[in-house]
C-alpha cells in the first residue's frame, strides 16, 4: 500500500447508495438524505459519505467537497455533490 495525491477536484462514481429516512442518533444532518459509496479511479478504498443534493444513481458522476465553516472534525466534513 502506497500514499497517492489525487488531482483538486476528486471525481468519483456512485458505487452503491442508501436513502435515508431517519438519521442515527447526533447525526446533525438534515434528512431524507443519500449515504452513498463512491469509487474514485486508481483507489482501491470505495469512499463512504452522503449526497448534498440531488437523487443518487448507480455510476453517477459525483465530486469531493469538504465543510471548511465550522467543520465538525468528523466524516461529516467530507460530502459529495453531482457533477454538473
Amino acid at each position: 500500500m502506497k500514499w497517492v495525491e489525487f488531482p483538486n477536484p476528486v471525481i468519483g462514481e456512485i458505487f452503491t447508495f442508501t436513502h435515508v429516512e431517519y438519521p442515527g442518533f447526533r447525526i446533525e444532518l438534515s434528512y431524507p438524505y443519500y449515504q452513498i459509496d463512491v469509487k474514485i479511479p486508481g483507489c482501491c478504498t470505495i469512499m463512504k459519505g452522503y449526497l448534498i443534493r440531488g437523487e443518487a444513481k448507480i455510476g453517477m458522476k459525483v465530486k469531493a467537497g469538504f465543510l471548511t465553516r465550522k467543520p465538525t472534525n468528523t466524516i461529516l466534513d467530507l460530502y459529495w455533490k453531482p457533477v454538473e
